[in-house]
């Protein structure tokens, strides 16, 4: 489960389903211990993409299958 730390405190952040309408993303789950739905326009994803291409996530995609594979033996 993500977590989230602020100033205001640690929060578990679940999100259980992402959908789209016609212009929109949304996700939807729990913040906290609150309902959340979070809609995202055209521009918000748009610029979530320029902020993603960048070494760091580029790296830690490329390297994700051998995480997935370290986490599957330790359990």
């Amino acid at each position: 489960m993500p977590l989230m730390k602020s100033p205001a405190g640690d929060m578990e952040i679940t999100i259980s389903k992402i959908s789209a309408d016609s212009d929109r993303l949304i996700t939807t789950g729990k913040f906290g211990a609150w309902d959340s739905t979070i809609y995202f326009t055209v521009d918000d994803v748009l610029d979530m993409m320029k902020l993603m291409l960048n070494r760091q996530v580029v790296g830690f995609i490329l390297k994700l299958p051998i995480l997935i594979v370290k986490t599957k033996l330790l359990k």
